[in-house]
């Protein structure tokens, strides 16, 4: 099994790097306040290289003037040579297209549960069986890439890798992709359950001006409990996450699945929530327990 290890500071990507993980990825997911400045992203790849680790690059959803900066960082990273950038934005993967170094990967963000589920309708019937609720409620745990026409529409893109999060009853549903030649990367532990255009973390904090932002979200996170129906979530940044440690017979399960890349968040909340550090943690994940 092969373990990957994003980060969103240079402090996180020294630690990935020192890990015994085979790659590091660096860049923000979901908010674009958080883009490196080529400076730090060169530094960050050095450090990737001197660590003998792959390098990836993460790219966040992006306005018209984010676009522009990302546009820069690819224009460097297609200098120093081969390097998978993850994607979650259209514009993003259209500039990929002139860069011949670069291989494009799916982030988690274009990997939607598809909106086709009848669910409302047949709730809304009498007497409808439990096995046809659960039969309903499976469609859920479908990615919008288990649709025929979408796999289509980002193989034409250069596309043959995606983000997924650590959901056991998408397990089955992962299989079927990995048959259709997309290799997934698998995110652990903390499960994205919505993203925020406006932050939430930088509201709590008082940041004045979401453009000129402070990033406390790299040192602060929020735990959330809904005492009603007894949920605890976590907020960190602009997304809300669940917590999903992978259990040992989830990750004999994914033996199944053939070679598949899980990928640990190096941290503040997963400092928090993950009881291991991140080196005992990612040779945990290596060794299935």
């Amino acid at each position: 099994m092969r373990v990957a290890v994003q980060a969103e500071s240079i402090k996180q990507c020294e630690e990935a790097a020192a890990s015994n993980c085979e790659k590091v990825r660096f860049g923000p997911e979901f908010c674009d306040m958080k883009l490196p400045d080529p400076k730090t992203l060169r530094l960050a790849y050095k450090m990737a290289d001197d660590g003998g680790k792959e390098f990836a690059y993460v790219t966040p959803p992006a306005s018209n003037p984010t676009l522009e900066k990302i546009k820069r960082s690819l224009s460097l990273l297609d200098e120093l040579g081969s390097v998978e950038v993850i994607v979650n934005d259209l514009g993003v993967l259209r500039i990929l297209r002139e860069c011949r170094n670069l291989e494009p990967h799916l982030g988690r963000l274009r990997v939607y549960t598809p909106g086709r589920c009848p669910w409302p309708q047949i709730t809304r019937m009498s007497n409808v069986s439990y096995y046809s609720l659960r039969r309903v409620g499976q469609i859920f745990y479908q990615t919008a890439l288990n649709y025929d026409p979408t796999i289509e529409f980002y193989r034409e893109m250069g596309v043959n890798a995606a983000d997924v999060d650590w959901i056991p009853q998408s397990f089955k549903h992962y299989k079927e992709l990995i048959s259709k030649g997309i290799r997934l990367s698998i995110h652990t532990f903390l499960v994205p359950v919505t993203a925020t255009r406006r932050c939430h973390s930088a509201r709590f904090l008082d940041e004045p001006d979401p453009t000129r932002c402070s990033h406390p979200c790299l040192g602060r996170a929020f735990r959330i409990k809904q005492e009603t129906v007894g949920v605890e979530l976590f907020l960190e940044g602009n997304v809300v996450y669940r917590y999903s440690e992978p259990q040992p017979h989830e990750l004999k399960d994914l033996e199944d699945l053939g070679e598949i890349e899980v990928v640990l968040s190096a941290s503040c909340l997963s400092d928090a929530v993950i009881r291991r550090g991140l080196a005992e943690t990612v040779t945990r994940l290596k060794e299935g327990v």
